[in-house]
């Protein structure tokens, strides 16, 4: 990759000395001389091998393929000469690697499984096995030692001494036991290897082996004198160290108890063994103790623990008694766990339905449950609030399954504005007919009526309904009154009607006659129909005169052809209130407009007024009212 690096550089480097040695073989164009000139031919004569060398040069550079080629050709080579200066490639290709060893373990987890399973399934099966196997033996050696009379003169040596039971044990027991082992470099006093018992805690081994040549430089500086005497054992209380010399290496074997009288010759055998397969490594020894690991081997075999063995049977009873205990407890146990785990399904369950009230509540249209203190005994304590329309509490927890007596239950009132809850609170409000369909929006609060109603029944629910605690916006556009239709029919066809009348008479041309009874008639409906509907009915008649004569005299006969529709209809029998306005020619064209027979400023119009049905009720009826624009 260091070569790969250097590449670009070099490319780049050739590339511009050759562009520099092309510039300099150029020659400056001149007018009327071309490449094909004399000088075209010195140039190619003098510089002909160079400029083809440049031009093969240019082209490896400017084609990728073959530069890769050729790099690939040096890469092997590459890398191994960067591996053996420096460490510098693997730290730039470990992340490489890294990233690719995580990306083929996320892809194809169960190759890798597969590749390190016969390896590791093994090993972990025998580590378990081993632990279980010792495990056992410590148990069987504990429960032997607890139920004898031995066992208990120890326990009772044991607390009169203040030591542990199992060290008690092992003074008693133990014939003796290889603790440690060093294998020490004679001339430097290293240490070249070290194993232990794995039930000894582990000591400094350097810190070991100074001490040894220490102690040795001592006791032959006070007692000996000469070089040639070695210290051979060293004693402290019931541990021994033996130490196993030779001219290159010795052994330190820390020893608990009294080994035996071969212990020694196997410590010699083991030491001559280590020498004759290490000698090489002992005579150029630099400090580097990885060669030795090998040596182990050798020290594991001397690591022996012997106990002492009773060959006297123990009673039947003594060995049954352990079994009877252990299944005791075992059964004790189990019985134990079995009542536990009853009582906790039984509380589970109990919870579990306890929960399951407590969600239904949570979702029952105007309950809200804000608090529970649940405690390990019943009944739990519940708060929680209530809409009146609401179902009651005590009837959701037994739909459940659940005993409300298993709740204290402490709820407050308040309203509620989910739908279910506006509906209920809507249907109490007012009775709909059957002709009415109702519509509510929660979102936004929104009320939509729809279909026929009488319009009294629309204008009393309009007034409860706006008093409704969650409806905020009240649609009543598409609810009718099938004789609003007709109502509205006869205030336009009353309020579209102009009657004409001749120039100064009261009464109307000829052609307009039938209008003025045709009004008469729809005043008459419309007295009756209002009050069928409980609505009161009123008109206002405004009588005009053109702007010709007087205006006293224009005034005085506005009023008198208003009088005339008035006389016309209280002649009906009717007795719809009218309020007669004489606008004389305040409305009228000015004279000078005025043509020959035109008679549009000699009429009477009129206005309906309903005292009960005002111009938004009947906006919701889906009726836009005449606004009563008095002039």
């Amino acid at each position: 990759m260091s070569l790969a690096r250097r590449m670009p550089e070099r490319d780049t480097a050739v590339s511009s000395e050759a562009a520099r040695l092309h510039a300099a073989c150029e020659v400056p164009s001149v007018a009327a001389v071309s490449d094909k000139t004399e000088f075209g031919a010195l140039r190619e004569l003098l510089f002909g091998t160079e400029l083809s060398l440049l031009e093969d040069i240019r082209k490896r550079l400017d084609d990728p393929a073959l530069r890769a080629r050729e790099v690939s050709t040096v890469v092997a080579e590459a890398v191994l000469l960067r591996a053996g200066k420096d460490d510098r490639l693997g730290k730039a290709l470990e992340p490489v690697v890294e990233e690719i060893v995580k990306g083929a373990l996320r892809r194809n987890p169960l190759d890798f499984t597969s590749v390190l399973f016969p390896l590791m399934g093994p090993a972990i099966r025998r580590s378990i096995a081993e632990s279980f196997r010792t495990m056992l033996q410590g148990l069987h050696k504990t429960l032997e030692m607890s139920f004898s009379w031995k066992g208990l003169r120890w326990r009772l040596e044991a607390l009169r001494t203040g030591k542990p039971f199992s060290e008690v044990v092992l003074l008693h027991t133990l014939v003796y036991r290889v603790e440690q082992i060093f294998l020490i470099h004679s001339a430097t006093g290293l240490v070249l290897a070290h194993v232990q018992d794995e039930d000894v805690p582990g000591q400094d081994a350097d810190m070991v082996s100074a001490m040894l040549t220490a102690i040795q430089d001592f006791v032959r500086d006070c007692f000996s004198g000469a070089r040639q005497d070695e210290l051979e054992s060293l004693q402290m209380g019931e541990a021994t160290i033996f130490v196993e010399r030779s001219a290159k290496a010795y052994l330190a074997c820390v020893v608990q108890g009294a080994p035996p009288a071969d212990f020694r010759d196997k410590l010699r055998s083991a030491l001559e063994l280590i020498i004759l397969e290490h000698a090489d490594a002992l005579a150029n020894f630099n400090g580097d103790t990885t060669p030795f690991s090998l040596a182990c081997r050798h020290l594991d075999a001397c690591l022996v623990t012997r106990m002492i063995e009773d060959d006297k049977p123990l009673p039947m009873w003594i060995k049954a008694l352990p079994v009877a205990f252990v299944i005791a407890v075992v059964g004790a146990i189990g019985a134990w766990r079995y009542t536990e785990h009853q009582h906790a399904q039984e509380a589970a369950q109990t919870r579990g339905a306890l929960e399951r009230g407590i969600a239904a509540l949570n979702s029952e249209p105007g309950i809200v449950v804000y608090d529970i203190h649940r405690t390990e005994s019943l009944p739990w304590t519940m708060f929680c609030m209530r809409d009146e329309l609401a179902r009651p509490i005590e009837q959701v927890l037994r739909e459940q399954g659940v005993d409300p007596a298993s709740f204290h239950i402490r709820w407050e009132p308040f309203v509620s504005y989910v739908a279910p809850i506006v509906t209920r609170r809507i249907e109490k409000a007012i009775r709909l007919p059957k002709t009415v369909q109702m519509e509510f929006q929660a979102e936004g609060g929104i009320l939509r009526l729809s279909g026929t109603a009488p319009m009294d029944w629309i204008l009393q629910s309009r007034r409860e309904l706006l008093s409704v605690p969650g409806i905020k916006q009240l649609d009543m556009k598409q609810l009718e009154d099938p004789r609003a239709y007709r109502m509205h029919e006869l205030v336009r066809a009353i309020e579209s009607v102009s009657v004409k009348f001749p120039l100064g008479r009261d009464m109307p041309v000829p052609a307009d006659h039938p209008k003025l009874l045709q009004l008469v008639e729809d005043l008459v409906a419309l007295e009756r129909l209002g009050k069928d509907m409980g609505v009161s009915v009123s008109v206002t008649v405004y009588g005009h005169a053109d702007s010709l004569g007087q205006e006293k005299r224009n005034y005085e006969l506005s009023q008198e052809r208003a009088k005339t529709l008035a006389a016309m209809l209280y002649a009906r029998g009717a007795s719809i209130p009218l309020t007669i306005y004489g606008m004389g020619a305040q409305y009228a064209e000015p004279a000078k407009n005025l043509r020959e027979g035109d008679q549009g400023s000699r009429r009477i119009e009129l206005k309906v007024h309903l005292a009960q049905m005002p111009r938004a009720s009947l906006d919701l009826a889906g009726k836009t009212a005449p606004a009563s624009d008095e002039r």
